[in-house]
């Protein structure tokens, strides 16, 4: 039993490789690196010296789920019942506790989470799904029902887990091809595109030099330039939301800079391989090992008969569409949107997913995305007079493997609207 009372660790990062997931844990002046196996030959819970490496990790609902209710949380306790194959991991987050229960039974991974507030109390199992402590569902009662607890291990393990001998089986686990067949304007074409990127995020140093300077006024328009950087800032914003507005574009362009200069060595090489015909290296991790995990297959095939969402009438040509659960999210994106559409979900928070189709080529102004943040805060049930939402074309989505209505978006594009307490007015539903 791994039991720290004294200097309480905290989840700080949870990575996940098609065999284990990892979670650091923080402690002053040192992390810990647990790794979880998923099952299959890959059970139990063990100590590594390093977390994992960005080649090795994949995602999927198991790591989406964990990284949602585990990673921040404060750890109290682990306990590993290795007689009956079961590792419990207390922890508290804001002002809830929990307790992650994992546990093999045969080769396949269980998992549950406790989770009480209060007076208010449920449990995931992730056989089951969420489950409310009601009177007489007690947890014993459903851990029986499974059998958990009751598969002991036969013998200890004799093997020591090394998580460098680990990922050198992965780097092992590769198919080796020629250099693919890409033609020499195709990396042309894609170091001109980095490079034209890179230049453009390292004015940042310009840009925070000139909003900085004592007699600069942010331009009192919707859209204007600086330094060639254009924006879109809500012309109702006081002077202090506008700067800071810029700020978050200054630090974004900061970190963007070091990622495109790390991408444009790494293509420059690449097309240094090409040139040579020297080999290209696919990793092949193998395939995922999933927890058992109750089948949504049912519930897919009946919400794509039953689409549950609203749809309605901008103006002639530009439609907005309203997911207002996880399958019809999906639905939407997949069969009514199209790769141009635009996607719009409240930024940082849980919301629906709104989809807006513009056939027409209207201009995307502030009244349009008032409105837009209008619905978004209708149906998300948002409190607050002003909406942050993130914006992208659909065809910058992607699905996350096993977790409905969750999306990985990329180019994004962020603003502040406030809401119009007569958006309705302003729209006509379709259906």
């Amino acid at each position: 039993m791994i039991d720290q009372r004294v200097r309480t660790p905290v989840v700080q990062k949870i990575f996940s490789t098609p065999h284990y997931i990892s979670m650091s844990l923080r402690l002053p002046g040192k992390s810990i690196y647990l790794y979880i196996g998923r099952g299959q030959k890959y059970e139990g819970i063990f100590i590594g010296k390093s977390a994992v490496p960005s080649e090795y990790r994949i995602r999927d609902r198991f790591i989406e789920f964990c990284r949602k209710y585990v990673q921040g949380g404060i750890v109290h306790k682990i306990e590993t019942l290795l007689e009956d194959r079961v590792v419990n991991i207390y922890f508290t987050k804001r002002e809830f506790h929990y307790n992650l229960t994992l546990f093999w039974k045969g080769r396949d991974l269980y998992f549950s989470l406790h989770e009480k507030n209060g007076d208010t109390e449920r449990i995931f199992c992730s056989w089951l799904g969420w489950q409310e402590m009601l009177e007489g569902n007690t947890i014993k009662k459903i851990y029986d029902g499974i059998g958990a607890g009751k598969y002991k291990a036969e013998k200890p393990s004799s093997k020591v887990f090394s998580d460098k001998e680990y990922f050198e089986k992965l780097s092992e686990n590769v198919d080796v091809h020629k250099f693919p067949k890409r033609k020499k304007k195709f990396f042309q074409r894609k170091i001109q595109n980095i490079e034209r990127d890179f230049t453009k995020v390292r004015k940042w140093r310009d840009l925070k030099e000139l909003i900085e300077q004592p007699d600069f006024n942010v331009p009192n328009s919707y859209r204007f330039e600086l330094i060639g950087v254009p924006f879109k800032i809500d012309m109702n914003f006081n002077e202090f939301k506008k700067r800071d507005i810029i700020y978050k574009k200054i630090k974004a362009f900061k970190r963007a800079e070091v990622i495109l200069e790390d991408r444009l060595s790494k293509t420059k090489e690449e097309f240094r391989k090409w040139v040579s015909g020297d080999v290209y290296v696919v990793k092949g991790l193998g395939k995922t090992v999933e927890p058992v995990w109750r089948s949504s297959k049912e519930d897919v095939n009946t919400q794509v008969n039953t689409v549950n969402r609203k749809i309605y009438q901008i103006s002639a040509g530009v439609e907005l569409a309203v997911g207002l659960d996880s399958m019809s999210n999906d639905w939407l994106r997949k069969n009514w949107s199209k790769k141009e559409d635009l996607w719009f979900h409240i930024d940082g928070d849980k919301s629906s997913h709104v989809f807006l189709k513009n056939s027409i080529g209207a201009s995307l102004d502030g009244k349009l995305l008032e409105l837009i943040g209008s619905v978004l805060a209708h149906y998300s049930g948002y409190q607050g007079e002003q909406v942050p939402m993130v914006y992208t074309q659909v065809k910058n989505l992607k699905a996350v493997k096993g977790a409905a209505g969750k999306v990985i978006f990329k180019k994004e594009k962020r603003i502040d609207v406030y809401v119009d307490p007569l958006w309705k007015e302003r729209i006509s539903i379709i259906s």
